[in-house]
């Protein structure tokens, strides 16, 4: 049974009065809203060019069904549609919101997404989305007071409990006209497949706990581990190289042949001097993870690591092609970092650790 509070706000209509052009808001049943409202013929005058909610109503449903957001089975009467109708009625200046919605998809958002994406820079996607008006749209204001647009799931994953979409994924889809693939990556945006990565989403896939147990024993504290003396001597007296000692403990089967090569020439001094502190092993540690995770999952061709409105992209391409510490010192200049999700007895579990902006 509803709440008071639920039916009260399930129960209201907002649309914008044909004669004054000015909104309305009054309170209407599920009835009025399916038997009268969405029979009512579209009042679009070619001088005014002013819609009334139900059109505006309609022409989100077909943009998310387009997208994946919405099944055919949605109709406006959904919850979700009438988020996605507030939040981006209150973005759009009055006069511009008509044209705004007549216009969907629209193509140049969503390449500057892409171009944005490319740039390996951190950014709000609102940023984009507020300069396609003119002077200006509101969308990152709106988006505080509808944070819950953020929360909508893609149709396919609408009862996923495991693997299914991130907060924001639909959202992206939605207003950059993209959709969720059926194969690699969770966001598809013309031909452009990206793998995107929520906060603290994870970089590795089926690791060996073994190895990760064996780095665990040699920074016992977990994140808050120094690197001392003692233990700094057992690890030079069991390996000769860097090489050794990470195919040892990153929880990869090896590492890649960029990484093999480079770690090899580096002697076992170089943890010390470079990583006494566990928090810096594991910018290291982590790139090597999830350049193994990148071999396990189908192709895609951009890493995209986001947090509410911020986001950063990587080229897939980029990352296979440095070796992690050339990856790690990239990561950190560009605003990114790995956090593990330590366990009692492992350093990491078979998901490895979390990436973070």
């Amino acid at each position: 049974m509803k709440t008071y509070k639920q039916f009260f706000e399930d129960n209201y209509v907002k649309f914008l009065d044909p004669d004054s052009g000015k909104e309305v808001k009054l309170r209407a049943s599920d009835a009025f809203v399916r038997d009268v409202l969405l029979k009512q013929t579209d009042k679009d005058d070619k001088k005014t060019r002013v819609l009334d909610s139900t059109s505006y109503l309609q022409k989100i449903l077909k943009q998310g069904q387009n997208t994946g957001v919405f099944d055919s089975d949605d109709d406006v009467n959904d919850r979700d549609v009438r988020i996605f109708f507030n939040f981006i009625k209150d973005a759009v200046p009055r006069n511009q919101l008509h044209s705004f919605l007549k216009q969907l998809p629209l193509k140049s958002l969503q390449d500057r997404l892409k171009q944005a994406l490319a740039s390996s820079k951190i950014f709000n996607f609102t940023d984009i989305l507020d300069t396609t008006c003119d002077p200006s749209c509101q969308f990152a204001d709106s988006l505080k007071k509808h944070p819950k647009v953020l929360l909508i799931r893609p149709a396919s994953d609408r009862y996923a409990t495991r693997g299914a979409a991130g907060p924001g994924e639909a959202f992206l889809a939605f207003m950059f006209s993209g959709a969720k693939p059926q194969g690699a990556g969770d966001l598809v945006l013309g031909d452009t497949y990206v793998e995107l990565k929520g906060k603290g989403g994870r970089v590795g896939k089926k690791l060996d706990l073994n190895k990760s147990k064996l780095l665990k024993s040699y920074f016992q504290q977990g994140i808050k581990s120094v690197l001392d003396d003692q233990t700094a001597l057992k690890i030079a007296n069991t390996y000769d190289n860097m090489a050794e000692f990470l195919n040892a403990v990153a929880g990869v089967p090896n590492l890649d042949e960029k990484d093999q090569s480079y770690f090899s020439s580096l002697p076992i001094d170089y943890l010390s001097s470079e990583f006494s502190v566990y928090r810096d092993l594991v910018q290291l540690i982590g790139p090597i993870q999830m350049k193994h995770y990148f071999n396990q999952i189908a192709d895609f061709q951009i890493l995209a690591v986001y947090q509410g409105q911020r986001i950063i992209g990587f080229d897939r391409n980029t990352i296979l092609s440095k070796n992690s510490d050339e990856l790690r010192k990239m990561f950190i200049s560009s605003g990114v970092d790995f956090k593990p999700k330590t366990e009692k007895g492992l350093a990491y579990d078979e998901s490895g650790f979390g990436i973070h902006i």
